[in-house]
């Protein structure tokens, strides 16, 4: 079966990495069993499609649904598969495969964006989202049932989800003030909470991974990539109590990074990113260039030791790089609407700089928000519902819109 277009998103076993934006356009990873690899991808079609790695042949399927998002997946020490997505009515939708794909379930909510779904232990799982109040909430899953925690904040993008410890699910967030903040959810069926400022500032959404095999306080270690305001990496890594400590990596980023760790008996935090030059580079103490063309952020996952990275080419397929080699994974990925309304200033939204002073004439091409020249603190970005702000990385952003979705960009 060949799919002309989709949106890619990977899974694996204990951890599921969420995709970059409101739009996640470019895939995300995990692995199971040492050799499995899964993929959840978005085809023309409108239905959500399964994709994975046995070990020796890709196969695919169509797990159906109506998806608004990229989907984000667990895969339990069982081989259960847990997909989440953002579907109709911008609800959390929920889908499991044990022996066989059971029908998708609504489980609630109002999502500004895609979820990120991770397991902290066996029967635990948290799924963490942006709700359309632009603060940070969790569909939190435990032998008694499902409930909701709303954990607050002020977020700017979709959350990063992993776990540090049994019994601990951490999401990672860019908060609307470009910082990189950290919330714990502690417990299985008795949560506590807790936040942290991490540091920053940043651009885009931070990635984050870290180990399983201390507890919370004492040997917990984190370590978060971001792109810097000078568009540079910049890492900050955590162990147990001590302070985050930050340092400059180095490069030129043109999107998000990807966090991975690599080696099998010493494990060592590495991270992907695209490049100026829109090439893949892998950053694990020094610095790779490992070519391709990209079109949109890398994201890769760990097989028996060995960092695999998926990327969308400029050629709209998907691509698979490991150890220096690539392989055409063929498809069409979908790509976001990069062309804003037709307008004489090259606005759009696929890069450029900021738009903090539009012109007086804006709203006459632009759907503006009733309170788009009254509050006037931010860019301009639009809204999840198609109308634009004048309130971008600030709270309140959207607030009438479903939440903020993406800055609108000057060339």
């Amino acid at each position: 079966m060949r799919l002309r277009r989709f949106a890619v998103a990977l899974a694996a076993s204990g951890l599921a990495l969420s995709p970059a934006a409101a739009f996640g356009f470019g895939p995300s990873t995990t692995t199971f069993a040492q050799s499995q690899i899964h993929l959840a991808v978005r085809g023309d079609d409108g239905a959500l499609w399964h994709a994975w790695y046995d070990g020796t042949t890709w196969q695919w399927e169509s797990i159906h649904g109506l998806p608004t998002s990229d989907a984000s997946i667990v895969v339990s020490p069982t081989g259960q598969l847990d997909v989440f997505v953002r579907g109709k009515e911008n609800a959390l939708w929920h889908k499991i495969s044990s022996g066989g794909w059971g029908a998708w379930g609504k489980v609630g909510g109002l999502l500004a964006g895609e979820p990120a779904a991770v397991s902290s232990s066996p029967g635990t799982m948290d799924v963490f989202m942006q709700g359309a109040d632009g603060a940070l909430w969790d569909s939190h899953f435990d032998v008694t049932g499902q409930r909701w925690i709303n954990l607050g904040g002020h977020l700017a993008g979709a959350p990063v989800a992993v776990s540090s410890a049994t019994g601990t699910a951490d999401a990672f967030v860019r908060g609307t003030d470009n910082m990189v903040w950290h919330a714990s959810v502690i417990g299985s069926t008795a949560t506590a909470q807790r936040w942290e400022q991490v540091g920053g500032p940043i651009l885009e959404d931070p990635s984050a991974l870290s180990n399983t095999t201390g507890t919370e306080t004492a040997s917990a270690q984190f370590d978060v990539f971001a792109e810097g305001t000078d568009h540079a990496l910049w890492h900050a890594s955590k162990t147990g109590v001590n302070p985050w400590a930050w340092e400059n990596l180095g490069g030129q980023l043109s999107a998000r990074p990807w966090a991975a760790e690599s080696g099998t008996t010493r494990l060592r935090p590495t991270a992907f990113v695209e490049g100026a030059d829109h090439r893949l580079w892998q950053w694990n103490g020094i610095w790779r260039g490992l070519g391709g063309q990209l079109a949109f952020r890398p994201t890769v996952g760990t097989l028996k030791g060995a960092v695999h990275a998926f990327v969308q080419g400029t050629d709209n397929a998907l691509w698979h790089e490991w150890n220096g080699n690539w392989e055409n994974l063929g498809g069409r990925l979908t790509t976001p609407p990069c062309g804003a309304p037709t307008n004489p200033w090259g606005y759009n939204h696929c890069g450029g700089n900021l738009i903090y002073v539009p012109p007086a004439d804006f709203c006459s091409l632009f759907a503006c928000t009733s309170s788009f020249w009254s509050a006037t603190n931010g860019y301009v970005a639009e809204c999840n519902d198609g109308s634009y702000s004048h309130l971008g990385g600030q709270p309140g952003a959207c607030s009438s819109g479903l939440g903020e979705f993406r800055p609108l960009w000057s060339p």
